[in-house]
C-alpha cells in the first residue's frame, strides 16, 4: 500500500486488520472448510507500507515531538508572564519606582515591561539554542535529535511554534500586567 503524507496514528493496524479478514473471506469462498483450513485461514497478511513522499515519516515520534514542543511552549510562556505580573507588583511596594512611575504612562509601563521580560525570553533561548548548536558541532547528531530540521516542512512549524509562542506570550503577558497591577502587596 503507498500513501502520500502522514498516516495517522494506528492507521497501519486497521489496514491490516481489514485486509486480514477480506482474505479470509475469499478463502472461503474457494475451499471446503476443515481442521487444515481453518488454520490456513489464521495465517495473518503482512502489509508494506511505502511513502510516495519518499520519507520514513514516523507518526509515533511526531506526535511525541508535538507535545514536547507544546509543553515546552506552554512553560515558556507561563513562566515569563508570571515575571511580568510579579515585577509589576513588587515594583508597586518600592516607594523609589512609585515615584520614577508618575513620569511615565500605565501603557509604557505595560510595554515597556512586556518588550524587557520578552527579550529576556529571547536571551534565554538563544543562549539554550546556541549551546544546543554547539554541542552538537562538538559531538556530532548520533541519536538523530536533528535530522528534523533538515526537511523543509518542518521549518514551517518552526516557524509556526515561534508564532504561537509570541500570541501566547503577549495575551498571557498583558492579563498578567492587569493582575498584577490589581494586587496591593505580593504575597
Amino acid at each position: 500500500i503507498y500513501y502520500e503524507g502522514a498516516l495517522q496514528y494506528n492507521v497501519s493496524e486497521q489496514l491490516q486488520s481489514l485486509v486480514t479478514t477480506v482474505n479470509q473471506s475469499i478463502k472461503l469462498n474457494q475451499l471446503n472448510i476443515d481442521a487444515a483450513q481453518q488454520q490456513f485461514l489464521n495465517e495473518s497478511t503482512r502489509l508494506s507500507l511505502e511513502s510516495l513522499a519518499g520519507n520514513q515519516d514516523n507518526s509515533v515520534q511526531t506526535l511525541i515531538l508535538v507535545y514536547i514542543v507544546g509543553f515546552i511552549l506552554y512553560i515558556a510562556v507561563m513562566l515569563f508572564s508570571t515575571m511580568v505580573a510579579q515585577d509589576i507588583a513588587v515594583e508597586k511596594s518600592s516607594r523609589v519606582m512609585e515615584i520614577l512611575l508618575t513620569t511615565i504612562t500605565p501603557v509604557q509601563h505595560l510595554i515597556g515591561k512586556i518588550v524587557g521580560i520578552g527579550l529576556v525570553g529571547v536571551t534565554q533561548a538563544a543562549a539554550i539554542f546556541g549551546a544546543a548548536y554547539a554541542s552538537y558541532g562538538i559531538f556530532g547528531d548520533s541519536t538523530g535529535v536533528f535530522d528534523f530540521l533538515s526537511e523543509g516542512k518542518n521549518s514551517q512549524a518552526i516557524i509556526l511554534a515561534v508564532i504561537c509562542f509570541v500570541l501566547g506570550y503577549l495575551l498571557y503577558s498583558v492579563t498578567a500586567a492587569i493582575l498584577g497591577s490589581v494586587v496591593s502587596s505580593v504575597q
